[in-house]
């Protein structure tokens, strides 16, 4: 029985989260949608590797709210970057482009990491990607505050 509510899917979150941040970033949608769809991905193969390696009572709704909020952060930092930038009169767009071309390939590799290990039923070391990123983002940030405004 339809109660005339509209029925939003995580489909039409992600279209039209992408559409608001391709307009900021001078991009198309496509970019934020495959990264999305990766963080959906990289989710669902860590919650099979730690199953697979760890028992499937270590895969609680704790920790996959965690992981996935954690995603949800992680997916506004390209355009947080480009909406600063803007607000601050400095043009970002690049670095914002770039941080989630790094993000996509990122996920890509932790997706390949994720099904390797589960693969050979054990955990093999990644390189977080993730953080690196966050950090060198961080000391950008931090030289541009610094710097004298007078040279």
């Amino acid at each position: 029985m339809e109660t005339g509510a509209t029925t939003i899917s995580i489909t039409t979150i992600l279209k039209n989260f992408s559409y608001l941040c391709a307009a900021f970033l001078s991009l198309g949608p496509d970019a934020y949608t495959i990264l999305g769809i990766f963080m959906l991905t990289d989710t669902f193969t860590g919650v099979i590797k730690s199953g697979t390696i760890r028992g499937w009572r270590s895969v609680t709704s704790h920790s996959l709210t965690l992981g996935i909020l954690s995603k949800a952060t992680i997916i506004l930092v390209p355009l947080l970057i480009t909406i600063a930038g803007h607000g601050v009169g400095f043009d970002l767009v690049f670095l914002g482009k770039s941080t989630l071309n790094i993000l996509i390939i990122s996920e890509l590799y932790s997706i390949l990491s994720n099904i390797q290990s589960i693969r050979l039923k054990k955990e093999v070391q990644e390189f977080d990607a993730i953080n690196f990123l966050l950090s060198k983002l961080r000391d950008i940030l931090e030289k541009t505050i610094k710097k004298d405004p007078k040279k």
